[in-house]
């Protein structure tokens, strides 16, 4: 019967350990074929020939089949997988027109450049996405592995308590307790973190010394705060998921509403004087948001002749002036079409009280 409460206790240490091994196990191959998806992607942008192509496409099956396999963080990897696959898409097509025109030209050069960075960021980021979950998981088996221990040093000294009391007491009158202890370290096993030993079932002797009613009453508050620790596991693990599901949706509401106001948006960094326009603001100007880089040699052709210096101005000075900007300028999108749009400037301040990024509102008046 002891080593029937031993083997129970282990299993259970065994399974946390078993899953736990299986997911850092599953997220480490993950990782080492995005980072060999980097060097297909690299030998691509080196030929732009149908062998590579035809490798990528295979590596990136590969690693989505790996990420289905693994449920508890499937629906996040692959957002981050499919955002790879649309950086891949603007460089394939990019490797289309050089191919074609059998000629590297400066336009098509920029392209591939700004395609091929794109590309580079969304894979580190799935990179790094996958080391902070190898984190968690790392942490999660320390944590389990903890309770392990608490549980085998419970176990160590219920069988030492049981010994001694089999050598003390009639083996018939103990014989339903020590059945009822090891009923609760099967319950536990079966993650049910809930059962607790009946005490009025475990009768008092007259001097008040009954070893196992001791013991039966440690199992319960071990198994109290067992299930309020992998309560604390689940609710973090939950909350993760809800704080990812929420940035998708104001993602989406963001979209929503720049459709709905005819509004676009775009946000400058004013140290790598990198822009980052929304959907909506291409909409607006007519142009391409897979084909078209929003650079200031770029973005001048879009004015109107007669708003180009003031626009010039507003966006020149942001790297020095902190105030915010209200005005109208008129546009020429590439089909040549004229329209008026409202542009509205807002700073983002740093803790040093420096500008460190501009946000720009555009809105569509005619």
């Amino acid at each position: 019967m002891l080593i029937a409460i031993y083997i129970a206790i282990s299993g259970l240490i065994q399974s946390y350990a078993k899953k736990s091994d299986q997911q850092q196990d599953q997220l480490s191959q993950i990782f080492n074929e995005v980072v060999n998806l980097e060097f297909i992607t690299s030998s691509y942008l080196n030929f732009f020939n149908e062998r590579s192509l035809t490798q990528w496409k295979l590596q990136y099956e590969n690693i989505q089949s790996l990420i289905d396999e693994e449920p508890t963080f499937s629906t996040e990897l692959s957002s981050y997988l499919e955002e790879i696959q649309d950086s891949f898409d603007r460089v394939n097509l990019v490797g289309d027109k050089i191919n074609e025109s059998n000629v590297m030209d400066e336009e098509l050069s920029r392209l591939l450049r700004h395609a091929t960075i794109d590309l580079e960021i969304d894979t580190q980021v799935m990179l790094a996405k996958l080391n902070e979950i190898n984190v968690d998981a790392k942490l999660l088996e320390e944590r389990i592995q903890t309770i392990a221990n608490v549980v085998s040093l419970g176990t160590a000294i219920l069988i030492s308590v049981i010994n001694i009391v089999l050598m003390q007491i009639n083996m018939r009158k103990i014989l339903r307790p020590i059945q009822q202890l090891l009923a609760g370290v099967k319950e536990i096993q079966a993650e049910n973190y809930d059962y607790q030993i009946p005490m009025n079932e475990i009768k008092t002797r007259p001097n008040n010394k009954n070893e196992l009613r001791i013991l039966a009453k440690a199992f319960n508050e071990m198994a109290s705060q067992l299930r309020l620790t992998m309560n604390g596991l689940s609710q973090e693990l939950l909350l993760n998921q809800q704080i990812s599901q929420n940035l998708r949706e104001s993602e989406q509401n963001l979209r929503r509403a720049e459709q709905i106001g005819n509004i676009g948006s775009w946000i400058r960094d004013l140290k790598s004087e990198i822009p980052l326009w929304s959907e909506q603001l291409h909409l607006i100007l007519g142009t391409d948001k897979d084909l078209f880089v929003p650079t200031p040699e770029n973005v001048q052709p879009l004015i109107h002749p007669k708003d180009r210096l003031a626009f010039a101005e507003a966006i020149g000075s942001e790297q020095y002036k902190a105030e915010p900007a209200d005005f109208e300028l008129s546009i020429i999108r590439p089909d040549g079409e004229e329209r008026r749009i409202h542009l509205i400037k807002e700073v983002d301040i740093d803790e040093n009280g420096e500008p460190f990024a501009a946000a720009w509102k555009d809105r569509e008046i005619t």
